[in-house]
């Protein structure tokens, strides 16, 4: 029942039923009485059965809305973001310096869009610090919105070392130790206007 239900819902993507696209046609499903004679188990097992069959329908029409949701989040028109925006950038996989993950910003920018890539992708004005390629799917940018209040976002840190790494300032160091002729220190980091203890190995 449950293969039949689905054989005869729409599909998202082709806008027929699997039925129909392989026979042609669509399948009826009729469980009423049509005997002139009234058999009560038989038509309340009739009516169970009809009421299984719209729910499993129901379920597969939105499984398939869930499936297209989803594809269109991937697939959305970029229409509205035109070169010389600025954009947030989605940073879950995009490793930082920063001493603990967790303080990593979801989104980091905003970054100007400098040209369109094909239909689904920008290449963004990005600073060498990222080391990374600069080109993204639309579906990991987001268009900024002017605040009405000229409010910003905290950014991450502008320090950067010679080499190019972020530099994060140490608030405070509260104890130390030295493992495998290592020295190793328990500090106070200053991160984005939060205080983090985190333990650190350092050659000094």
């Amino acid at each position: 029942m449950a293969e039949f239900a689905y054989n005869n819902s729409v599909n998202a993507s082709t806008n027929q039923t699997p039925f129909y696209a392989c026979y042609g046609f669509h399948p009826r499903f009729s469980v009423g009485q049509q005997a002139d004679e009234s058999v009560p188990h038989a038509d309340e097992q009739a009516d169970q059965l009809k009421l299984r069959m719209e729910e499993l329908q129901s379920s597969v029409t939105l499984a398939n809305e869930k499936i297209k949701h989803y594809y269109d989040l991937k697939h959305r028109s970029p229409e509205d973001i035109k070169v010389g925006d600025k954009v947030w950038l989605d940073a879950r996989n995009i490793k930082t310096e920063r001493p603990v993950a967790k303080l990593s910003a979801k989104k980091i920018g905003p970054y100007k869009v400098l040209k369109r890539e094909g239909t689904h992708a920008f290449k963004l004005d990005l600073p060498h610090t990222l080391r990374v390629h600069p080109v993204f799917h639309t579906s990991l940018v987001s268009l900024k919105k002017e605040d009405p209040f000229g409010r910003e976002p905290p950014q991450p840190p502008a320090k950067v070392t010679p080499d190019g790494k972020e530099e994060y300032e140490v608030e405070k160091i509260l104890d130390s130790r030295k493992r495998r002729n290592q020295v190793q220190y328990l500090v106070h980091w200053k991160v984005m206007g939060q205080s983090l203890t985190h333990g650190n190995p350092s050659s000094i």
